[in-house]
């Protein structure tokens, strides 16, 4: 078992009502580095439905195809792992429509590595 996740009920509980509200919404984590956010949002995740993915700096077809194998669990009627997603679009609508019954929690850490990469993805993200 990890460190115990102490001092957060305040931002544990802004993740908990914005989670609340019906329908696809859109929330940022921000701050400094080495602070515990990805801590906060694994906690957050446990016991949901969540994809998690970390940008890296991969090429672009790298991350999704990792993000791909992360979400193959969640995404019916085709195989990530043999069709992975081809671009960002087809990444968000397809988690898209794997939450059109029951929510799915989408974590984009470390989004600047992603962007850096994509820089399409803001602009996607916002269109969605």
């Amino acid at each position: 078992m990890g460190p115990a996740f102490v001092n957060r009920r305040d931002e544990l509980g802004l993740l908990e009502r914005w989670w609340a509200r019906r329908g696809p919404q859109l929330a940022v984590v921000w701050g400094r580095r080495r602070v515990g956010k990805t801590a906060l949002l694994h906690h957050f995740a446990q016991g949901r439905r969540a994809v998690f993915h970390t940008g890296s700096r991969r090429p672009a077809g790298d991350e999704l195809a990792t993000l791909s194998r992360s979400a193959a669990r969640f995404v019916e009627g085709r195989d990530l792992l043999l069709n992975p997603f081809h671009d960002w679009p087809d990444a968000l609508d397809s988690l898209a429509q794997a939450a059109q019954d029951e929510p799915l929690l989408l974590v984009l850490d470390e989004l600047p590595e992603l962007v850096e990469v994509s820089p399409e993805l803001p602009s996607v993200l916002r269109a969605l």
